[in-house]
């Protein structure tokens, strides 16, 4: 299943939302050095509680729209 995530560095507490499209992340890691994804993963993880070794990047790794998909 693939996922449109819309990603929200740097904010003051972590938060998921559903939006029509798919989920809004807002991530308190900032975007550097892969941080800011790895904290994505995490998140991911927790939330849709699978192993996050299922759960990948599909494009916008540099972007704050990004395509997951999960396993």
């Amino acid at each position: 299943m693939n996922l449109f995530v819309k990603v929200v560095p740097g904010a003051k507490q972590i938060r998921v939302e559903k939006t029509l499209t798919g989920l809004k992340v807002h991530l308190t890691e900032p975007a550097k050095d892969g941080k800011a994804n790895a904290q994505l993963l995490r998140i991911l993880s927790d939330h849709f509680l699978i192993n996050q070794s299922k759960i990948k990047i599909i494009s916008g790794k540099t972007s704050r729209v990004k395509i997951i998909s999960l396993l």
